[in-house]
């Protein structure tokens, strides 16, 4: 019985283009200090996401990034420099400045598909460092989901973790023991789990890996 060949993998040059167009727009974005060059960095950013086809809801999505990290630097202003609305333009910029280096990131992680950020892992990095990159980045939304699995578990038995109850020392206290202890015990074990799979395939192979200068 003959076997029809696989058919051969797509070019691996545009996602690496993707990549390092991102890198670069980050990096404009971040010496952008002056409104010109914010605007010049926007379009480009804006440009980079149609170049690459990403979907507008989950980058609009993403602007709610914007409002807590601009409050968080206008009340640095404020408290550093006074009110004023010369300040008020100049966190303004800043919040931008930092916002409009993360959507480049941002129109990355939505454009390319896991198969195409692996291939890229594996290529532009030592092998073991892409596969801790690669389980690091699979990872990351099972705890989230994890997360708000036991936030939804505790709320319904009863834990004071709404908005409202963090105005009273209870409700922080019921964070610590039902909500902060809880996750941590669960990130634990899927770590555990996530080293255990890597040592089935491998890792770290003949090295020892030390995390403290005095092991034997």
């Amino acid at each position: 019985m003959s076997h029809s060949p696989a058919p051969p993998l797509p070019p691996l040059w545009p996602t690496a283009l993707k990549l390092f167009s991102a890198i670069a727009l980050a990096a404009l974005a971040l010496l952008s200090r002056t409104w010109p060059l914010l605007l010049v960095s926007a379009c480009l950013i804006a440009a980079f996401a149609l170049m690459c086809r990403t979907p507008c809801r989950p980058l609009v999505r993403k602007v709610w990034i914007f409002l807590p990290q601009f409050s968080f630097i206008l009340g640095l202003y404020l408290l550093r420099l006074g009110p004023g609305w010369n300040i008020f333009l100049e966190a303004l910029r800043v919040s931008l400045q930092i916002w409009l280096a993360f959507m480049p990131g941002i129109v990355l992680y939505h454009s390319l598909s896991w198969a195409q950020s692996r291939r890229l892992a594996y290529t532009l990095l030592p092998r073991q460092t892409a596969f801790v990159l690669c389980t690091a980045v699979i990872s990351a939304p099972l705890l989230v989901r994890e997360f708000q699995d036991i936030y939804q578990v505790q709320i319904l038995r009863g834990a004071r973790l709404t908005p409202r109850d963090f105005l009273l020392p209870a409700g922080w206290r019921d964070m610590a023991q039902s909500l902060l202890f809880p996750a941590v015990v669960q990130c634990l074990k899927t770590s555990s789990e996530i080293a255990q799979a890597a040592q089935l395939r491998g890792f770290p192979g003949q090295t020892k890996g030390e995390i403290w200068p005095y092991d034997a």
